[in-house]
């Protein structure tokens, strides 16, 4: 089974050097473009541009802090995310040598302000939504297997964890993070722990 899977840190790893989480765990095919610090806008345009050029048998997405950003630097062809106050590059763009660091960090400082200035609550809230929904409605359209689960419940409205649909119990849920975990998030134990959790929801539906 091909299975390719996108979130941030819960899904990569806690850091560059620790690249070990859940979809390691996993006995499938899978392509992980999981990236620190990713923001759900980032999960969404990644999936589907992987999407629109290969083949899958199924899709997990683990959403994250719906207050993450991104925007694009046409200048230097790169995605910048926002992580609260701090920038993060793409993992398409962060070991790029070609780019001027200090100009972009202007340009992003800019986007910052004004990001954190004019995005409300119930925005974030409605952009969430409004991804989530066209992106279901793009994998029900083009007939892909899909799963969908979280960092935590603050990432999607726990009304819509429903038995007979394809959104699963956030991280949060399922892995005892007071005993496995580091900087706040799963250690190899807790990405076990829940890599069979995700493993046993396969089975259910597309096994």
């Amino acid at each position: 089974m091909k299975v390719y899977i996108n979130g941030c840190s819960f899904s990569y790893g806690n850091n560059a050097d620790n690249k070990y989480a859940w979809p390691d765990a996993l006995p499938y095919d899978v392509t992980n473009e999981s990236w620190i610090a990713g923001s759900n806008k980032r999960i969404f345009r990644r999936t589907k541009k992987y999407l629109e050029n290969n083949d899958v048998d199924l899709v997990i997405l683990q959403l994250t802090d719906p207050y993450r950003d991104e925007f694009y630097n046409s200048i230097n062809d790169l995605w910048l995310g926002q992580q609260g106050d701090y920038l993060h590059f793409d993992d398409e763009s962060y070991k790029r040598k070609d780019i001027d660091q200090k100009l972009i960090r202007v340009q992003w400082e800019r986007f910052r302000e004004y990001n954190l200035l004019t995005r409300t609550e119930e925005q974030v809230k409605n952009e969430t939504f409004y991804m989530l929904n066209t992106m279901i409605q793009y994998f029900e359209n083009t007939n892909i297997n899909y799963l969908i689960t979280a960092m935590s419940n603050k990432c999607i409205p726990t009304e819509l964890i429903q038995p007979n649909n394809n959104i699963l119990k956030p991280m949060s849920h399922i892995v005892d993070l007071e005993n496995t975990h580091v900087d706040g998030h799963p250690n190899n134990d807790g990405h076990n722990q829940f890599s069979r959790y995700i493993i046993s929801e396969i089975k259910k539906r597309y096994e």
